[in-house]
């Protein structure tokens, strides 16, 4: 009861709470969202210099990460799509292989929310996933909606569990645990067959080494 009660005033509420923050600056996002251009009409204007092919663009980007950067500190790019573009540097990366310690950089991409990236070490890459996060924007609010949706419907599930009257909810739990001995009871029959025939399998090699014996 306590569990349902907890679920019903704060933790499902809270939940909602921050899905319905999500879903409105990600709804915002999308409508700021320009079309992604061809790469052949591609542009993009980076440290107040204009590039029009991912190669360039990225090198650009990368060329900037290469330089002294602050610890979490951003550093603004230029605007793409009608988004910000910056890099941050995220501080030592976490795998145990790179013997330099390199930190990582990472492009933001800012709206009402943000997206993030680890900088790749190919120019074009970086540009291709900036368009990749952009795109995904759509997908990623139609995902908080249904999982707003699921959360309300775990919600109003557990009103209607608390409001059950006590002797409803004991056959529930009654109920709940006679599946769970049965299938207890079923696995340990089954482990029972098996020592049986293990100890009939062990009694007749038993007589027939006799048998040879008595030959």
């Amino acid at each position: 009861i306590y569990r349902l009660q907890d679920n019903i005033n704060k933790y499902i509420p809270d939940e909602i709470s921050l899905y319905n923050k999500k879903i409105e600056l990600l709804s915002q996002d999308v409508e700021r969202t320009e079309p992604e251009p061809t790469e052949e009409q591609f542009t993009i204007t980076l440290n107040n210099k204009t590039f029009n092919t991912y190669k360039e663009a990225g090198a650009e980007i990368m060329e900037r990460a290469d330089k002294y950067m602050e610890l979490n500190k951003k550093y603004p790019l230029g605007k793409y799509r009608g988004f910000s573009i910056s890099l941050i540097n995220s501080g030592a990366t976490d795998n145990l292989l790179d013997a330099q310690n390199n930190s990582v950089k990472q492009v933001i991409i800012s709206g009402d929310a943000e997206e993030k990236f680890d900088l790749s070490l190919i120019p074009s890459l970086n540009i291709k996933k900036i368009n990749e996060k952009i795109n995904h924007l759509a997908i990623e609010l139609e995902e908080y909606k249904n999982n707003l949706a699921d959360k309300k419907r775990q919600l109003e599930q557990c009103k209607i569990e608390l409001e059950k009257p006590f002797e409803e909810k004991l056959i529930d739990l009654l109920n709940r645990q006679r599946e769970i001995d049965s299938v207890l009871n079923k696995d340990n029959f089954n482990e029972s067959v098996i020592a049986i025939d293990e100890n009939e399998t062990e009694a007749s090699n038993r007589n027939m080494e006799y048998e040879l014996e008595e030959i």
